[in-house]
């Protein structure tokens, strides 16, 4: 089963759940700005939930991803990839990161092997 599994996983990047503190600060500098704790991340983007209205966060955006109160990536465009409805009042989006230089890359890994806990 885990063969099939793997056979039909569409994803680029493996994901990992995220261990001690690390946020993604969306809209950073701004009145907007909105800090969520991320739940698992991987080498091309991270899930979060939050509280509120799918409207309440735009779609595409930058964001700053700090992790053990170290900022790895800053002002780093996103795209939503996907925004469920968890109960009335919470909902998990997941966002990728466009438009990464190498070096933006490189700090991201070593932001994942940082604050990361296991595999998934």
């Amino acid at each position: 089963m885990n063969f099939i599994r793997r056979l039909l996983n569409k994803r680029k990047h493996k994901r990992y759940i995220s261990c001690g503190e690390t946020y993604l600060i969306i809209h950073p500098y701004t009145e907007k700005e909105a800090k969520v704790q991320v739940i698992d991340i991987s080498n091309g983007g991270c899930a979060f939930v939050y509280q509120g209205k799918k409207s309440d966060l735009e779609e595409t955006g930058l964001a700053n991803l700090l992790a053990e109160n170290r900022l790895y990536l800053e002002r780093t465009r996103y795209n939503t990839r996907s925004d469920t409805k968890l109960n009335p009042f919470a909902r998990r989006r997941g966002v990728e990161f466009v438009y990464m230089c190498i070096r933006d890359k490189q700090q991201l890994k070593e932001c994942v092997d940082a604050s990361s806990l296991c595999l998934c």
